[in-house]
């Protein structure tokens, strides 16, 4: 993103600062439901979030699956660094209050998608 925004009337150059420069005021201004799949390795990188988005209506989703089914998914991508799964799985939820999860060992993406709109409202 180049710091411009989607609403030419409310340009969002130099509005915001950090990892996230930038996104909240585009995200503001086209009125859109948004998406954001993140991993919080640092708990400054939600911070980020939250202080970006404050205008937001924000719903903080966990997904979430054990161990051995992350390590076979990171095996049969072929793309991935072996043991990053391991490495990350304890950090990344660690002191985060998420307003709902998801397992995707138990729910099809099917059900983590309704469960997420039955918690938008």
């Amino acid at each position: 993103m180049d710091g411009g925004c989607l609403d030419r009337a409310r340009p969002c150059r130099g509005e915001a600062r950090g990892r996230n420069a930038g996104r909240s005021c585009c995200i503001r201004a086209s009125r859109n439901y948004l998406l954001v799949d993140d991993v919080f390795i640092e708990p400054a990188w939600l911070d980020g979030w939250r202080s970006e988005l404050t205008e937001i209506e924000l719903l903080l989703v966990g997904v979430m699956a054990p161990l051995h089914v992350l390590e076979e998914r990171e095996a049969a991508r072929g793309n991935r660094i072996a043991g990053e799964a391991r490495a990350q799985v304890d950090l990344i939820h660690r002191g985060v209050e998420y307003d709902l999860t998801v397992d995707t060992s138990l729910q099809s993406p099917e059900e983590c998608a309704r469960s997420i709109l039955a918690a938008l409202g």
